[in-house]
């Protein structure tokens, strides 16, 4: 008050205001609301010097008061304490997995909530003003502050072998950190944002304990799927996983790989399957010059079929998979034809202007494409006469020769 007299009078008339508004109905509605309220939180702000203050709701209704340090590190007549004793009470696992969150947040940083339970025999005390003592807690959430790692730390993540030769890496940036009362923990991932990685440090031993976990993407490029899972695929038990710093001269951390990395639902394998399917098709697109995200329903037909346009533009054939072959017949002449030689054997050469692949929502055109049948038997003749006679064509299913497979090859001219 003595400081409002000295200053000046308007400062009493806008605290006067502030406390008739609070009793006054809401004749404005929810604009009132809305004016009132962000003058609370205005007012909040300005008689709490240490600790930023903004309420939500909860899930249940109930009212959350958040408590954000305005200084990246409380000194010790600011900061928020528990005396007394948080307890976990013993035989339940959700308790149990509760406490060993609580030590981790206190020792490294990160994020523990506690209930009405826990601080029964605890009281909670902060800088005068905040009157923490009155309050009766529901829950407490307590998140260390996250402090930006500017520049980004840069490092690769490098799977090893047990001589220490390496078989895959991943180039990583750490982004941001929280510390706690031992060490603290480093948050960052891969350049694509893939592959998330944490790395725990402890000050007393100098130790470090990596953490990952793959986020897969609703949209990607191929190309930026290879590494992430070729890391998956090689970090098998056995192997060791090391983290090397860019522009640090020791050998940073390294340590055994007890558990593989393959995401949950996934088969043994997998992740190497698809680090090749998406390692093939990127290289299609760099030789088409066509570029696009793996399409949603890229399944492994799609793979296989890949893998033969590669051997297509590389001047191969490759052999067409089924056991028989359709030929629409539209005259009697050439049904009689097709009946004439069904003891031997009958070969079909078709050219066309244009192979289309299509893959998704894209279709890549890889120019001239021929494919040569070679067939053995007619299957259907008594069949096919009566639909030519009916609906005068007919369509004629004849077995392809085991001996000589149909191939199909881009140009006109066969492959050597």
């Amino acid at each position: 008050m003595r400081y409002a007299l000295q200053e000046s009078s308007d400062y009493i008339l806008d605290r006067v205001a502030e406390a008739r508004a609070e009793r006054d109905v809401l004749l404005g509605g929810l604009p009132d609301y809305l004016e009132r309220a962000s003058a609370l939180h205005a007012r909040a702000q300005e008689i709490s010097p240490h600790y930023a203050l903004h309420t939500t709701l909860g899930a249940d209704g109930q009212t959350v008061v958040h408590l954000t340090p305005k200084r990246p590190t409380p000194d010790g007549q600011t900061a928020i304490r528990f005396t007394g004793r948080v307890r976990f009470p013993a035989g339940d696992e959700q308790e149990v997995q509760r406490r060993r969150q609580f030590e981790e947040t206190m020792r490294f940083g990160g994020e523990v909530e506690l209930t009405a339970d826990n601080l029964a025999e605890t009281r909670l005390a902060g800088p005068a003003g905040l009157g923490l003592d009155q309050l009766t807690l529901a829950s407490v959430r307590i998140t260390s502050p996250r402090q930006e790692v500017t520049p980004p730390l840069r490092g690769q993540v490098i799977v090893q072998q047990p001589s220490g030769i390496p078989v895959a890496s991943l180039a990583v940036a750490f982004t941001h950190r929280v510390l706690g009362t031992d060490g603290g923990t480093l948050y960052g991932s891969d350049m694509t944002g893939l592959m998330r990685v944490q790395v725990r440090f402890s000050r007393h031993d100098l130790s470090g304990q990596l953490k990952f976990s793959f986020v897969p993407p609703e949209t990607a490029m191929p190309a930026a799927l290879v590494p992430v899972l070729q890391l998956i695929a090689e970090s098998r038990p056995g192997r060791f996983m090391a983290l090397v710093f860019a522009g640090d001269s020791s050998d940073g951390l390294r340590a055994p790989i007890t558990t593989g990395m393959t995401p949950a639902g996934w088969e043994a394998g997998e992740a190497r399957f698809w680090a090749n399917a998406y390692d093939d098709l990127a290289r299609l697109q760099s030789r088409t010059g066509q570029y696009f995200p793996v399409p949603d329903d890229f399944t492994q037909q799609d793979v296989r079929e890949v893998k033969e346009i590669h051997a297509l533009l590389d001047g191969e054939e490759i052999v067409l998979r089924g056991e028989t072959v359709s030929v629409e017949v539209i005259s009697a002449e050439g049904l009689d034809q097709l009946a004439d030689i069904r003891g031997g054997m009958f070969r079909l050469t078709a050219g066309y202007e244009s192979m289309l692949f299509t893959l998704g929502d894209h279709q890549i055109d890889l120019g001239p494409c021929t494919e040569t049948y070679t067939m053995d038997k007619i299957l259907n003749m008594k069949e096919a006469r009566r639909e030519l006679a009916e609906h005068g064509h007919a369509k004629v299913i004849m077995r392809l020769s085991e001996r000589f497979p149909a191939v199909r090859y881009l140009g006109n001219e066969r492959p050597e």
